[in-house]
């Protein structure tokens, strides 16, 4: 499990791994200066900004804004595209009936809503990288091992038994 410390400390990571920081702000100084003519003419010299890495409170605030734009986007009923992610979407589930074991009566739930997450093609396939991967790891002989590589290439191979 990825705690929301280990979450955002492996994004500082990355975004350090890959040189993406923050830009401080510029540094404007002008420069008045005086001719022997007495013309005066003032000069701006602009420092370029300082690249920075981002710190973890600075990710936390990343994610508490994007957090509140999805939760106020849903809120509206909207549907929200995270690039990379995926979208989150409200889904209305139905009023129903249901048979309530225990009291031995027919209960009415009322009618809900509820948000749904849908991964992005890219989400898709790295779970379905990671359930390759568990059925190598889970194979416990080089019988069971053969036995999956055939089932992910959908050949069967002659090993020459």
């Amino acid at each position: 499990m990825l705690h929301k410390a280990d979450f955002l400390n492996k994004i500082v990571d990355v975004l350090r791994d890959n040189g993406i920081g923050k830009e401080l702000p510029k540094q404007k100084t002008t420069l008045h200066i005086t001719s022997d003519n007495g013309d005066a003419h003032d000069f701006r010299v602009v420092q370029k900004g300082k690249v920075v890495p981002y710190s973890y409170d600075d990710l936390r605030v990343m994610c508490r804004a994007i957090g509140a734009v999805i939760a106020d986007s849903v809120k509206r009923g909207d549907t929200v595209y995270v690039p990379d992610i995926g979208k989150f979407a409200v889904h209305k589930i139905k009023a129903r009936h249901t048979y309530s074991v225990n009291a031995g009566e027919v209960k009415f739930i009322p009618e809900t809503y509820t948000i749904r997450f849908s991964p992005c093609e890219k989400m898709q396939k790295a779970v379905q990288s990671h359930t390759e991967m568990q059925r190598f790891i889970n194979a416990t002989t080089a019988e069971d091992l053969l036995k999956a590589a055939d089932e992910d290439d959908g050949e069967i191979d002659d090993y020459g038994d």
